[in-house]
């Protein structure tokens, strides 16, 4: 503990060092103060987490240079605690989910008195043996095993898995508690409609306005989504039985301390929605359905929470026996709520879900696997089951898709009032977007006038909008629709990626002009991508409407190319009138019926599978195929919660040519790539770490078994019989 404690005053010291010398640095001439202003440029921070179309407002206009490189200074700090804490510790993980360093451990010795049906574990238990396997060098890393009757043998650890973690089977010799099962008190989900309750539940921390721009999207769809929950319980009886869950909500975005990025107070100046959008609908889904909420959003808050309602002190606590059933939070929250929670944390695991809008695939969230390859991120190394990451369009299926509910706030008007006008709107309400596309531009005006909605502070001139557009500046839902309404084209200038700009457009009539990308746009050759935890190529500015929606709603064309533009733009007008359209998952009552089905059907605290088995085919994909490229070319998605169930020789054989058999010595390796057979030795290769059962990734050399199943049009979330 001195030697933490002296750590801990190096780093402040540390700090205030490096605030003398920025100070100092911003004193003196030209060119130290060109190295701060180059400094926070480099900061990715706010563009690795918001993809919203002003989100370049933050780092241009709204953070000063010296906070920005402050706020490096910080992220350093807090990593070399981090380092610190690893170090004076001395321990590794205290979970079985995070897997230490334990290659050059002995196999653990057997007991027959304990021994385990390998028929039940592989149908019921398929991570008992890897849990023992960590129990094995982590069942010191906490008194609390010790406590609970853990002595470094066999049965101990089988015993402990059994009967608290409920990873193994209960053995049979092994008493079983009585059962007090209190199912009358459980309190009924009933599905709410007044928004009060909701309200009352928002409750600002101090003079902050972190819930103003949400509390106002609230009220304006309240009425949408009354309509949308009452068809809903028409058309699914399952609601009206549900138990009601008691749910933690984050919003560590909004936070003003502890990392947060204070978004809330940005809404009125062109900052970030994309998440808030998300997050009001989250809100709205929770609370319809009948569900205990707690709301934070500052880190004071969250503290308070923790130290009223949570008296877990340890890792060894039951996840069944949680005073708390899920906890919704974004990164920032995470890594507020893990610094809360300490030792604790781990018992918690199992219960996020964390809301990320461009998701993290399972090779960025292994910890000691992106380390090995060089793909450690800020945003990574969360050793999390990766359904646990919620993004906002269905693109990874590595992760869980959450979505969000596209406003529309003149729905229940008609479109007759307003008829459409040889006119388009550019997508772009930041000034900066609009760089480099004076030719595009002057193209499509040949055919149409065009419109923008361009954030300008007063007394500000725009530095790149042309003379010949007519700017309407920063409109509100309903302004922004009938403008919709009037116009027959949407034109994408290439940012923002995927935001709900052009769902709206698209379901107001317009036709999205969607900008592609060659070579695709990742990881490894876009700054704002740089960091995010995905190698995901994105072919188009937004490749949801491009891959599930399409022609005529949707024309995807290289922006450089003048015929490809003037070619889609004549399609667009000659169609007299294209039909407002929008995706059911994307209305109110499809993210009511998909968030249902996760709430009660997900449960990452348990081996349970949620997708029935009828609705997934097993295939070996062809080499060099991922298994979501290979699963959508026979019109299925990935389901990689049943890998599980295909990490086995047996089931690799019955898909090879002839007879044809595995070699007897099959091979157990961590890496994205497996299960899968390798022709060249006729070697079946099986996944021995579940976190990286993954839909990505391919190899030329490698046959992957993939697990595909149906889905629903319009739901892609959800197979066929899943309701």
């Amino acid at each position: 503990m001195i030697h933490r404690k002296r750590c801990r005053y190096l780093t402040y010291f540390l700090f205030v060092v490096a605030i003398f010398w920025t100070s100092t640095l911003m004193n003196m001439s030209k060119g130290p103060s060109l190295y701060i202003q180059d400094a926070a440029s480099i900061n990715t921070e706010t563009d690795i987490l918001y993809h919203d179309e002003t989100q370049l407002a933050l780092t241009t206009k709204s953070q000063p240079n010296l906070e920005m490189f402050l706020k490096m200074i910080m992220k350093k700090i807090d990593h070399l605690e981090k380092r610190i804490d690893q170090l004076t510790n001395q321990k590794p993980p205290t979970r079985g989910i995070d897997f230490p360093e334990a290659k050059a451990n002995k196999p653990i010795e057997e007991d027959p008195k304990c021994k385990l049906d390998g028929a039940v574990l592989k149908k019921d238990f398929p991570h008992c043996m890897e849990k023992i396997k960590w129990m094995g060098v982590g069942w010191k890393t906490h008194s609390c095993y010790k406590d609970s009757g853990v002595d470094g043998s066999f049965c101990s650890f089988v015993i402990y898995l059994s009967e608290v973690e409920k990873w193994c089977p209960w053995l049979t010799w092994r008493p079983k508690p009585q059962q007090t099962v209190q199912k009358s008190q459980d309190i009924v989900a009933s599905v709410v409609t007044n928004i009060d309750g909701l309200m009352s539940v928002l409750q600002e921390s101090g003079k902050s306005k972190n819930y103003a721009w949400i509390k106002s999207r609230l009220h304006n769809l309240w009425s949408y989504w009354m309509e949308a929950a009452n068809k809903l319980l028409d058309k699914q009886s399952d609601l009206k039985n549900r138990k009601q869950k008691t749910i933690l909500v984050h919003l560590g975005l909004l936070s003003h301390k502890g990392g947060g990025f204070k978004i809330g107070d940005l809404t009125d100046k062109g900052g970030p929605l994309g998440e808030l959008v998300q997050w009001s609908d989250l809100l709205a889904t929770l609370y319809i359905l009948g569900h205990n909420l707690r709301v934070t959003s500052e880190q004071e808050q969250l503290q308070q929470y923790i130290n009223h309602h949570i008296r877990v002190k340890s890792p060894c606590a039951n996840g069944n026996q949680l005073p708390l059933d899920i906890i919704y939070t974004d990164i920032t929250g995470l890594k507020q709520f893990k610094r809360l929670t300490a030792d604790a944390y781990s018992a918690f695991k199992c219960k996020l879900r964390v809301v990320d809008s461009f998701g993290t695939e399972p090779a960025f969230n292994h910890e000691m696997f992106s380390k090995t390859n060089r793909m450690v991120t800020q945003w990574g190394r969360q050793n999390l089951i990766p359904q646990q990451f919620f993004t906002m369009f269905p693109h990874t299926p590595d992760n869980s898709f959450m979505g969000f509910v596209v406003d529309l706030p003149l729905r229940n008007h008609s479109m007759a009032k307003y008829p459409k006008k040889n006119q388009a709107i550019v997508y772009g309400k930041n000034d900066r977007f609009w760089k480099d596309k004076s030719h595009y531009l002057d193209v499509i005006h040949q055919f149409v006038d065009l419109h923008g909605t361009v954030y300008i502070e007063k007394g500000k001139q725009a530095k790149y909008l042309p003379a010949y557009v007519k700017n309407h500046g920063l409109l509100s839902p309903v302004q922004l629709q009938q403008l919709l309404w009037q116009s027959k084209v949407f034109i994408g200038l290439g940012f923002p990626y995927e935001g709900p700009a052009p769902l709206e457009a698209i379901a107001s009539g317009c036709v999205f002009i969607n900008p592609s990308f060659n070579p695709p746009h990742t990881s490894l050759n876009t700054m704002f991508f740089k960091g995010k935890p995905t190698r995901r190529e994105v072919s188009s500015q937004h490749s949801y409407v491009a891959d599930h929606i399409g022609p005529p709603h949707v024309y995807t064309v290289d922006i450089k190319n003048d015929q490809e533009i003037k070619r889609a733009i004549n399609k667009a007008l000659q169609q007299s009138q294209v039909p407002a359209y929008l995706p059911y998952e994307l209305t109110e009552e499809g993210m009511l019926q998909r968030m249902n089905y996760y709430i009660e059907k997900q449960d990452f605290c348990s081996d349970s599978i949620y997708v029935p088995e009828k609705a997934v085919k097993v295939f070996l994909a062809d080499s060099g195929t991922s298994c979501k490229d290979f699963c959508r070319k026979q019109g299925r998605v990935c389901e990689p919660s049943h890998f599980t169930k295909v990490n086995d020789v047996a089931v690799i054989e019955t898909m090879l040519p002839g007879n044809t058999k595995c070699v007897s010595n099959s091979e157990h390796a961590a890496n994205i790539l497996f299960p899968a057979f390798r022709p060249s030795d006729k070697h079946c290769i099986l996944q021995q770490d579940r976190l990286l059962f993954s839909c990505v990734g391919s190899d030329a050399n490698l046959n992957r078994v993939c697990p595909c199943r149906t889905f629903q049009n319009d739901q892609t979330a959800l197979c066929d019989g899943c309701l």
